[in-house]
């Protein structure tokens, strides 16, 4: 009968794991932290905590990546698969790709897509409430702008500014007050930044 040194097999457990690509558990986590990178910039100025957030995941996750390529590097016996040196360069073009999407505007994009029917509906109907909510965002205040338009201040968006979406048919919204700025998105709707 053969008996398993338990810390020699803890060991090559512990030195398969540092050596091989990462997997499924990295691999999760990465996902995770590109749908909340994406979600944090959806918005205007973005959502500030989940932005916080997601670049403390980006620094923890490319620094887990980097340790484990040197370790994995120091600890390499044998060349290579093409399928390991495959697995360790998704990493880089998820997060290279992912950036990119964020720097696009695609994000903002979407976030204007999944709140442009409660605020249609909001500007639409003068007798409709405040809404609390336009898509996934909370809103810090809606008001009305002439000509059946409505801005939405999002909350949590931006730093220390108030940021939103304005829809304003015929035109851009007139500055009033005047440290509201506004940039056309698309058709009728606006971002704004009131800066204090």
């Amino acid at each position: 009968m053969t008996t398993i040194d338990e810390p020699a097999a803890r060991a090559s457990l512990a030195r398969r794991w540092l050596a091989d690509p990462p997997g499924y558990a990295f691999g999760a986590a990465v996902l995770l932290t590109v749908v909340i990178s994406v979600y944090a910039v959806s918005p205007p100025g973005g959502l500030f905590d989940f932005v916080l957030f997601a670049i403390g995941a980006w620094v923890v996750l490319i620094g887990v990546f980097g340790v484990r390529l040197i370790v994995s590097l120091a600890l390499a016996d044998e060349r290579p698969t093409r399928r390991a040196i495959a697995l360790w360069f998704v990493f880089p073009v998820v997060l290279v790709a992912s950036f990119a999407v964020a720097a696009s505007g695609a994000p903002g994009r979407l976030g204007l897509a999944a709140a442009k029917g409660d605020m249609l509906a909001f500007a639409r109907d003068p007798d409709a409430a405040d809404p609390k909510r336009v898509g996934p965002y909370r809103v810090l205040v809606a008001e009305r702008l002439p000509g059946a338009g409505a801005q939405f201040s999002l909350e949590d968006t931006g730093f220390l500014d108030v940021t939103g979406w304005a829809y304003s048919p015929g035109g851009a919204p007139r500055s009033v007050p005047h440290e509201i700025t506004y940039t056309h998105v698309t058709g009728d709707w606006y971002e704004f930044v009131q800066t204090f």
